[in-house]
């Protein structure tokens, strides 16, 4: 996957030049308008056609490198951890180009940096290294109002998980006040639903009390199957996990290898996928694993809209042109 950061400056570098390209040939153009046809005369009417073009060019412009362009990125490292579960390589993607996106502020916006911030978090996570995760998290945590709903609800009930991971139940409980307060509003009933299942699954995980393990065993599977078709399969094998674990507790084998194997049933890089299998290993249980899924780098079409707000910007100056042979 070639560098992200490059790509995007790739793109901003490019919308930079072509934007003085076109606002030179419009002054031009302009320029021998002013002189032929309205013989070194300024009329503020005239003035129009060529302002508006290049608002119309540079707001297309700056949709195609600046908001596309970021979220064409941010989807593909996305899917690296949520589809292909391998945080380790996503963790390659990210930290090399991190401390330079940093310092070069000017590429991207506060939105996109956070995102990236919290993906690598993530990553970390699942790669089995949630003091490092925990970091990242509380760090960038504070931000958390400037991205989106539905990524906010991910990444902070990713936070208690990891803090749960380590047993700290006092940062994880603080955390989870944060999420009771997560405006849901506006986004799919499925998300809300999620929600609330998260909210007593962290619950029951939170309180001192001896839960009972059924009560846990049917919220994993209500949220499995609200989860299913939203494209975070490492967030199912995290679930599967907790089952195996909870079965294994009451010392049903049968289910425990039923969501063991789950875990292990294609080529992933997930730490928990590495216990799964050392598990499967100790039970003498054999296993198949399939290739690992296909990566498909994602590509966002262009609306109609865009392409109606360029051809005007390109329409519009040429007004000039056509004046001057009137």
């Amino acid at each position: 996957m070639e560098n992200w950061f490059e790509q995007l400056k790739k793109n901003r570098h490019k919308f930079i030049l072509y934007s003085v390209i076109y606002a030179v040939a419009c002054s031009i153009i302009y320029y021998i308008h002013y002189k032929v046809k309205l013989g070194g005369t300024i009329h503020i009417i005239y003035i129009l056609p060529l302002t508006g073009g290049m608002f119309f060019m540079l707001l297309g412009g700056d949709y195609l490198s600046g908001y596309r362009s970021e979220l064409v990125q941010l989807t593909n490292l996305s899917r690296i951890l949520f589809i292909q579960c391998d945080p380790p390589r996503l963790i390659n993607c990210i930290e090399p180009s991190l401390s330079e996106m940093k310092k070069q502020r000017r590429y991207t916006d506060l939105q996109f940096k956070l995102q990236i911030e919290f993906l690598l978090a993530s990553a970390y996570l699942f790669n089995g290294n949630p003091e490092t995760a925990n970091s990242i998290f509380a760090n960038s945590y504070k931000s958390i109002s400037r991205i989106s709903k539905i990524n906010a609800f991910l990444y902070t009930a990713f936070i208690i998980v990891s803090y749960l991971s380590v047993n700290d139940i006092k940062n994880a409980s603080y955390y989870f006040t944060y999420y009771n307060k997560l405006d849901m509003t506006g986004l799919k009933t499925v998300y809300y639903e999620i929600h609330q299942l998260g909210h007593k699954i962290f619950n029951i995980l939170l309180s001192n009390s001896q839960s009972d393990p059924h009560l846990l065993i049917g919220l994993y599977n209500e949220l499995l199957i609200k989860l299913n078709a939203h494209y975070l399969v490492c967030v199912e094998k995290l679930i599967h996990w907790q089952l195996a674990n909870i079965y294994i507790n009451e010392n049903n084998t049968a289910q425990a290898v039923f969501h063991l194997k789950e875990i292990v049933c294609d080529d992933n890089s997930l730490a928990i996928t590495k216990l799964a299998k050392k598990s499967l290993n100790n039970m003498n249980v054999e296993f198949s694993v399939e290739p690992a899924k296909e990566f498909k780098p994602f590509f966002k079409p262009i609306p109609f809209f865009i392409y109606l707000i360029i051809l005007l910007g390109i329409l519009l100056p040429l007004f000039y042109i056509v004046d001057i042979f009137l």
